[in-house]
């Protein structure tokens, strides 16, 4: 499993998991082996996997390979909802450098933003941090229908939200 795992690395980033300067420096590496922070272009998921693949503690990696496959099956089937969260947050930065006075880009982006989020939670209802981002841009799409005076529209994403501000709702209820 551990190999494995060490293969794995070597597949995500290009380079052997200890290195060091001398013979030394790589034992201690691989004894130590500590969790490697991958960048952001590893799904948290897929480096997960590999951290505990090469786990320190054996105990704590995968009982064997077959355990670790399943794993990795799992990652790819999630794959394509964490590819839309991933289109979901470009989208969220760009509604939060659209300008109050670019409305028609604002509410593009807004729009794009809930959907990619709203296909990721499709694909993976699990998907945690789909769920939070599209929580985050219902808020932002709540605050801008109350900019425009529009409780009907407010008052429907409230309710798409999994646990709504009582700030927000209390925001909507002065409008109304």
């Amino acid at each position: 499993v551990y190999l494995l795992g060490a293969t794995l690395h070597f597949l995500l980033t290009g380079k052997p998991r200890h290195t060091g300067e001398s013979t030394l420096d790589l034992l201690l590496s691989a004894r130590d082996s500590e969790p490697f922070a991958y960048g952001s272009d590893v799904p948290e998921e897929l480096a997960a996997i590999c951290n505990r693949a090469m786990h320190v503690d054996r105990d704590k990696r995968f009982p064997s390979a077959l355990e670790m496959r399943k794993a990795l099956a799992i990652f790819r089937r999630h794959r394509g909802s964490l590819a839309l969260s991933a289109k979901a947050f470009a989208h969220m930065v760009e509604m939060d450098n659209a300008s109050i006075t670019d409305d028609h880009r604002l509410q593009r982006a807004m729009t794009e933003c809930r959907f990619a989020f709203m296909q990721a939670l499709e694909a993976w209802p699990g998907n945690e941090r789909a769920r939070e981002g599209l929580d985050k841009v219902l808020v932002r799409m709540v605050e801008y229908e109350i900019d425009k005076h529009q409780v009907e529209g407010a008052r429907a994403l409230l309710e798409e939200l999994s646990v709504p501000s009582p700030v927000l709702v209390e925001k909507v209820d002065q409008l109304a």
